[in-house]
């Protein structure tokens, strides 16, 4: 069977998604949180919902990942990220939930935030910005992950530990490069660039 093309995020788009939203109010820093993780970790939305207080390091910038299989994986994160989840855990997150309870993302109504929250405000958010046409979803943000950490130099064999593959098969499925990056890329390696290269210029 043929590969079922995936359309991934672009910078430009991420940009307008995440400018849209309000994070001087609580559930706008806490979703604007969300959106930053994902796309930090490439974390499945399940395991992202799932995330306790007690589950981060702050300091070093890890996160532990109870993922597929009940297997339990360390998952890092970027200073900025780190510095998002601060805003949003020492400014916002006692306005959500009682303070006693041990879910990062977590609210008045559940333990936790549910994955349906999650897509419905991604689509509502998708609708706002006037990105028709494409999907805008949890698992999207995880594809546009991987595609661009490997774009970024990132070692696919570092990326498969990070999503949680058991097989660098399926790590590969999640990676669509870009014309421009492909176009890139070649003009790096091509043969016939070496071999006349040096001619062309003089």
């Amino acid at each position: 069977m043929p590969d079922k093309p995936v359309k991934i995020l672009n910078i430009e788009q991420i940009k307008k998604l995440l400018a849209q939203i309000d994070r001087n109010v609580a559930k706008g820093a806490m979703y604007y949180v969300v959106l930053v993780f994902l796309l930090d970790t490439g974390l499945r939305i399940s395991e992202l919902i799932n995330i306790k207080l007690a589950d981060m390091d702050l300091m070093q910038g890890f996160v532990q990942v109870m993922g597929k299989g009940q297997k339990v994986r360390t998952v890092p994160f970027s200073k900025l990220t780190r510095k998002e989840l601060l805003h949003y855990v020492n400014s916002f997150r006692s306005q959500l939930c009682p303070a006693d309870s041990p879910y990062l993302f977590a609210t008045s109504k559940g333990p936790n935030i549910s994955v349906n929250s999650v897509q419905q405000f991604l689509r509502r958010l998708a609708k706002k910005t006037g990105l028709n046409g494409i999907r805008v979803s949890p698992h999207s943000f995880r594809h546009t992950f991987a595609t661009m950490a490997v774009a970024g130099g990132a070692n696919v064999f570092t990326l498969k530990d990070i999503m949680g593959h058991r097989s660098l098969q399926t790590t590969m499925g999640y990676i669509k490069q870009q014309p421009e990056e492909i176009q890139l890329q070649h003009a790096a390696f091509s043969p016939v660039a070496k071999l006349f290269g040096s001619k062309s210029n003089k």
